[in-house]
């Protein structure tokens, strides 16, 4: 791009009534327990958690405040659930190719899943008292109309803070490759997570190459969330296997050979794609475009 990106505050006022308007729509499917629902609703708190910190300097600092609270209550409070349904979809599917000692197995651990999960539908209700109130309403209204107010500022400086958020991921990425501990892995993906957000967030501000960037780290943030469900499903499978009666206990092993494989193989993908990424001339040639040079 010839010059450095800078994005309006109207534009970031569209952005935050949009996300917020999503949060609002998925309350019907939330209350119902919709598994896309919970996940939509979830993303979009996400998605505006992000925005809100990128745009923190045009929007008055307690009310900023207010609002990353209210979000925040929301993420975690699905945060449960979303990890239960996605462990009930995984598990459902292995169920259906299963057989002999795996499939008694792998139907006792999907019935200890789905007992847990109705265990957390009261995560899914408090995300809906949190969004669907007059006061969540009014703070995101409050926040719109100062945006709206402010329509002769932009933000600027936008091509160094992605910047900044992608050494970051880097950063992890090489803590993880000496470590080679799951909790590095974890911060990396988390990472990758909120520049992806980012860079959707200041879509506007960049050209029509910007859209395909995002694609790229959109798969890369599969990879490594294809591991993170993988690891965090064999976790619960062993802590079902301690108490599995005896018939169906000697498939567990097994079972969760197989999702642990299954990760292994999402991260080998995932750090092929690191390697090339990171490598110095690809890694150059993205941040002189997010930066604008």
């Amino acid at each position: 791009m010839p010059h450095p990106p800078v994005l309006s505050a109207s534009l970031v006022a569209d952005y935050v009534e949009k996300q917020a308007k999503l949060m609002r729509v998925e309350c019907g499917r939330v209350r119902k327990e919709s598994v896309d629902g919970i996940h939509d609703m979830r993303v979009a708190s996400r998605r505006l958690r992000v925005a809100l910190r990128e745009g923190r300097v045009l929007i008055e600092p307690r009310l900023h405040s207010q609002l990353q609270e209210a979000l925040t209550t929301v993420t975690e409070a699905l945060g449960h659930a979303r990890e239960l349904d996605v462990m009930t979809l995984m598990m459902e599917e292995y169920v259906k190719d299963a057989y002999g000692p795996w499939k008694l197995a792998a139907e006792h651990a999907l019935s200890e899943i789905r007992d847990v999960r109705a265990e957390a539908r009261h995560g899914c209700a408090d995300a809906v008292r949190a969004v669907d109130t007059p006061e969540f309403d009014a703070l995101i209204r409050s926040a719109v109309d100062q945006l709206r107010k402010q329509k002769n500022e932009y933000l600027t400086d936008i091509g160094p803070r992605l910047a900044r958020r992608l050494s970051d991921v880097r950063r992890r990425y090489r803590d993880w490759r000496e470590s080679e501990e799951t909790e590095d892995l974890h911060r990396v993906r988390i990472a990758l997570k909120k520049l992806r957000y980012a860079l959707e967030f200041y879509v506007p501000a960049y050209d029509k190459h910007l859209p395909k960037l995002i694609e790229e780290f959109k798969a890369a943030q599969e990879l490594i969330g294809d591991w993170h469900d993988a690891d965090v499903l064999c976790d619960a499978l062993e802590r079902i296997e301690k108490h599995a009666p005896y018939r169906e206990v000697q498939g567990y092993p097994l079972i969760i050979e197989a999702f642990q494989t299954f990760g292994e193989t999402r991260t080998a993908e995932f750090q092929d794609w690191a390697r090339k990424f990171f490598g110095k001339a690809r890694r150059e040639e993205v941040v002189a475009y997010i930066v604008g040079t």
